[in-house]
């Protein structure tokens, strides 16, 4: 089974494989990415409470990504959602709570339908940024989480 990414295969900015922290992550990322409109959010293991808040911001359309998930023994969801900062923060305080599974396993940023930041098997690989983010931006991004980044030039 093939499962396409659209950011590696070009330019793009790499954010290094390591373990990284739920809730830090979420309180980081909504002020990092003001120009994302649509989280794509994928897993297997989703709580009723992280599905409430998913549901609180559904935003109506298809979903893009392709799906990451191979392999399952659960139920694999998939939500369309507004990226706002109050989506973020009900996840950051979910979080507290919540092992990373329970509240997802892949997660796709979006400008409009332009793929803006893929994290597949979230919290514990690399993650990918389009290359239209300014440097400055994505070492601040990396700074705040703690891990390195590079800019990769695809396939």
């Amino acid at each position: 089974m093939q499962i396409p990414l659209s950011l590696p295969q070009g330019p793009c900015w790499e954010l290094e494989d390591h373990k990284i922290d739920s809730t830090a992550f979420l309180k980081t990322i909504a002020p990092s990415f003001p120009e994302a409109t649509t989280a794509f959010f994928e897993g297997s293991s989703i709580t009723s409470d992280i599905i409430n808040i998913f549901e609180r911001h559904i935003d109506p359309g298809p979903y893009l990504p392709k799906p990451q998930t191979i392999w399952s023994t659960g139920r694999i969801r998939q939500f369309r959602c507004r990226f706002t900062a109050e989506l973020c923060e009900g996840l950051a305080g979910a979080s507290l709570n919540h092992a990373e599974p329970e509240l997802f396993d892949h997660l796709f940023l979006y400008a409009q339908h332009v793929p803006l930041l893929e994290w597949p098997d979230a919290f514990a690989n690399c993650i990918w940024i389009a290359a239209s983010v300014s440097e400055t931006r994505i070492r601040a991004f990396a700074d705040q989480l703690g891990i390195d980044y590079k800019c990769v030039n695809g396939a």
